[in-house]
């Protein structure tokens, strides 16, 4: 690895603040890093702030820069694929500029996400149930096959299966660690980092070569899959889970959050379900999070791109579909066959009650679905 003489000072920065840049943004809203090595001596502060200012200030030495610098790249020199990018590079990602405390830089093996293609973050529980599992990998799936990319965790359970699930369709995935680059964690996913990194995907961590992943680094690197994701999918947690964290960064970075609703007698779905009464979106299915992103307007390009469309079509119009009227395939792409009541369908796809029941009769009629107690609706 070879860094500019301004990458240097970043380096040294990063290793001064361990990871919480919060007060050296303030710091660069006055001056340059190199401005803050000069300055480290000077500088005081009381409260949080007082450690990483005591570090910097006994950190400025003559050589303590270059022996930053010399450290990052020794200890990657068995893992010659990793990049460096600081937040002043170009191809730092755009997404994390929108995000509180954003990283000072990012080691990275891989591509990092395309700026002008959707990503989804997907989250839940490591614990996860068989049902969890299956609905991490087919919900990535469906995104993968629409070529939106998918930003998860890399942990055991929901994040394994959305990495796995992404593959499947030939996708782009991308694990954000809380170690550092050159260390797989749980160890048992080494073929899946194989596989990403084989399949063009990424491995994007914050942390200097040799970080394992203590506990406290697992909340902040939530903020990062939180902010590479342009929403988040949240697919299993129990009443008490760390994914808390990440949803509550997604909230404060402007994200739509969508839940799965799961079983009342499951304390898997326990958080989840309150997710939901607390105002987070239906997910039910691939198409709740495409719709979500095909209405953020940076993506109009995107959609209008004759291949996502074309394997849009591929993937979700089977034979009955294409026999359907417009509102009939949105309504009826929410249908499954356990049986969806009719107001999750509305919120799904936010049709007028009125037009929605109209539709749900037509479909009726036609002989594609049924009509359930409780108002309820399944496919036939």
């Amino acid at each position: 690895m070879e860094f500019s003489q301004e990458e240097k000072y970043i380096l040294w920065l990063m290793d001064c603040c361990n990871n919480s840049p919060g007060a050296v943004w303030r710091l660069l809203e006055r001056y340059s890093p190199e401005g803050i090595f000069r300055n480290a001596k000077r500088f005081r502060a009381d409260g949080r702030a007082a450690d990483f200012f005591a570090r910097m200030a006994a950190n400025a030495g003559g050589d303590c820069v270059e022996a930053v610098a010399a450290r990052v790249c020794e200890g990657f020199a068995k893992c010659n694929d990793v990049k460096f990018f600081a937040y002043n590079n170009p191809a730092y990602p755009a997404r994390l500029f929108e995000i509180e405390n954003r990283p000072l830089g990012l080691f990275v093996r891989g591509a990092l996400p395309a700026e002008d293609a959707p990503c989804a973050a997907i989250i839940g529980s490591r614990r996860a149930s068989n049902y969890g599992k299956k609905a991490a990998a087919d919900m990535a799936q469906g995104l993968a096959a629409v070529g939106i990319g998918v930003i998860s965790g890399l942990a055991r359970g929901i994040d394994t299966r959305a990495h796995e699930g992404a593959l499947a369709k030939n996708g782009y995935t991308a694990a954000v660690l809380a170690c550092s680059v050159d260390i797989c964690y749980p160890p048992e996913n080494w073929r899946l980092v194989d596989n990403i990194l084989a399949s063009g995907g990424a491995l994007i961590s914050e942390h200097f070569p040799k970080t394992a992943p203590l506990p406290p680094y697992f909340p902040a690197r939530n903020r990062i899959i939180s902010g590479l994701g342009d929403i988040l999918l949240v697919i299993e947690a129990a009443k008490k889970s760390g994914t808390n964290h990440t949803v509550t960064h997604a909230i404060n970075q402007g994200r739509e959050v969508f839940a799965l609703p799961g079983s009342i007698y499951s304390p898997a779905s326990a958080g989840t379900n309150d997710m939901l009464k607390s105002g987070a979106h239906m997910l039910t299915h691939p198409n709740d999070a495409i719709y979500a992103l095909y209405r953020q307007q940076k993506f109009a390009k995107f959609f209008q791109n004759t291949a996502p469309v074309t394997k849009l079509k591929e993937f979700y119009e089977n034979d009955i579909e294409k026999t359907l009227a417009h509102d009939q395939k949105i309504v009826y792409a929410n249908i499954n066959h356990e049986g969806v009541a009719a107001d999750f369908i509305a919120r799904a796809t936010e049709m007028e009650m009125g037009k929605l029941l109209q539709t749900l009769t037509a479909l009726e009629l036609g002989g594609h679905i049924k009509k359930l107690p409780g108002q309820k609706y399944a496919l036939i």
